[in-house]
């Protein structure tokens, strides 16, 4: 959802007491804002997904965010993250992301 950056899906594949271990993410209602917030400063950023590893209930995503105009908390042009994601209860939404 974030790689796609599709808000709306987000809530969808995110369940309700979604935690996220980012301090400027909090709950389902944050990760829905971070994406429009993307979406609106940042039209021409992309991720792109190296590696995706998944164990049980563990997902993990290697990806660059590609942001071209992105400077702000220095982190430059590029930068490399692994998206941890936890899956839970028999809907399979996501629970939990690091």
């Amino acid at each position: 959802m974030v790689v796609q950056r599709n808000a709306a899906a987000s809530v969808a594949m995110v369940s309700d007491d979604f935690i996220s271990h980012d301090p400027n993410i909090v709950g389902r209602e944050g990760l829905v804002g971070f994406i429009e917030w993307l979406n609106a400063h940042h039209p021409s950023s992309h991720i792109e997904v190296h590696h995706e590893f998944v164990s049980g209930d563990l997902v993990a995503i290697h990806h660059t965010d590609r942001h071209g105009d992105h400077t702000e908390r220095g982190h430059g042009k590029d930068h490399r993250h692994i998206l941890a994601s936890e899956l839970g209860g028999s809907s399979r939404r996501i629970i939990a992301a690091w």
